[in-house]
């Protein structure tokens, strides 16, 4: 019956993506064999369909272990632009966001790759548009957004560098002051702490002692807070790392148009105690 025949049909194909990454585990031949079969359209084909979409992106990061030898167009690349042709398939995009995120975090030599096909801007424009989605849930969206963000600066002087001089933070809070969270009446405090949960997660994993010692001038960030003259001294401390000074008045930008003192002094309380 056609039950059988479609139940017979899925057990086939992920036997086939199963085989596939254990030939390509440690395999450059089985690579450059890959390639040549245009092995990657059939992959993609299949992202589509939840029930093989797990195998699909476990033979995906699998693959990427190769890109630093690849001057082929790659997974990193490949994964943005789907993502970007199926706006509104948000369990897609969750999906695809998680596995760039333990991508980096597995493999770190991939992290490099997030620049060239602009992925620091496409992080920007996603959040935007998961804002603009008719979808009211638009916070795990958000949330995953960040957290590859996170995983894209990890460790990385480069792409920290990147972010700062090419993207720049203030591409970012401008990004998050789109939000719906921010524009109703009243502002949406539920969804606005949860950001600033995100947001704090990524300056904590920015410390400086990741990033190393840079010399700036925190006096345009500490125009911002100072009335909060604990939080001033608390940036100040950190000013031989450019990062985690930038997120926390990313924070504290937001944090003015939330509307609510209340929020204002619990975010000022978990910064003091970072």
């Amino acid at each position: 019956s056609s039950g059988i025949n479609a139940e017979y049909g899925e057990n086939y194909l992920i036997m086939l993506m199963t085989t596939l990454n254990t030939l390509l585990d440690n395999s450059p031949e089985a690579y450059h064999n890959y390639l040549e079969l245009q092995g990657r359209d059939f992959l993609y084909d299949m992202l589509h369909y939840q029930t093989f979409r797990s195998y699909v992106l476990l033979v995906i990061k699998t693959l990427s272990t190769y890109i630093s030898v690849s001057e082929d167009e790659d997974d990193v690349r490949c994964l943005l632009h789907m993502m970007q042709q199926n706006p509104n398939n948000t369990e897609l995009k969750l999906d695809i966001l998680d596995c760039l995120s333990e991508l980096f975090l597995s493999f770190p030599p991939s992290q490099y790759r997030f620049q060239s096909p602009d992925g620091f801007l496409f992080i920007s424009n996603l959040i935007v548009s998961a804002g603009q989605d008719s979808d009211s849930n638009y916070m795990p969206v958000v949330g995953k957004a960040l957290k590859l963000l996170q995983s894209a600066l990890h460790c990385s002087p480069s792409n920290i560098h990147y972010f700062e001089t090419q993207v720049e933070y203030s591409s970012l809070t401008k990004s998050l002051e789109l939000l719906p969270c921010f524009s109703t009446d009243p502002p949406s405090q539920e969804n606005i702490i949860t950001l600033f949960k995100f947001l704090m997660g990524l300056a904590l994993d920015l410390e400086p002692e990741l990033c190393g010692p840079v010399s700036r001038d925190l006096s345009n960030d500490t125009v911002l807070v100072s009335k909060h003259s604990q939080l001033v001294d608390k940036m100040e401390y950190y000013d031989r790392c450019i990062v985690y000074p930038r997120i926390l008045t990313t924070i504290l930008v937001l944090t003015r148009l939330s509307q609510s003192d209340e929020t204002l002094a619990t975010v000022c309380e978990w910064v003091l105690q970072m």
